[in-house]
């Protein structure tokens, strides 16, 4: 699992949320850096990329439009977390299994990670909340 945000608060609170679900999960400030990590098998191939769509340097239309071209381009999926999911060009969406509007409810993000990253041991999500305090 991977998170792809610059708001460094988003992103630590995804990535603590998804590690505590039992995911492994890393994270990236910008498209640029995420794809430098996937180029570099630093980290495992991620199951689900939450991406945000507002960064620089790279945004999120770049990062896929880049993503698109790759060798590995079906070996994981994007899900877009954005505040407005409705700004994502339709030459993009073909790239994207759905959007995540902020802000969400962990309950949203739990069912989308139960779809597409199946496996990790369920925690129910007042436990996660409980133990995650999460504004997003």
């Amino acid at each position: 699992m991977a998170v792809v945000d610059d708001d460094a608060d988003v992103r630590e609170a995804l990535a603590e949320l998804v590690a505590t679900s039992g995911r492994p999960v890393f994270t990236a400030a910008d498209g640029g850096e995420a794809l430098e990590l996937l180029d570099a098998d630093a980290v495992p191939r991620p199951c689900l990329v939450l991406l945000d769509l507002m960064m620089a340097p790279m945004d999120g239309r770049a990062f896929l439009e880049r993503v698109r071209t790759r060798d590995d381009v079906g070996q994981f999926s994007v899900v877009v977390v954005s505040a407005n999911p409705h700004t994502l060009p339709r030459e993009l969406r073909p790239g994207v299994l759905g959007t995540l509007r902020k802000p969400f409810e962990v309950e949203e993000l739990l069912a989308i990670l139960d779809r597409h990253c199946p496996g990790a041991p369920a925690l129910a999500p007042a436990a996660l909340s409980e133990r995650l305090e999460l504004s997003l």
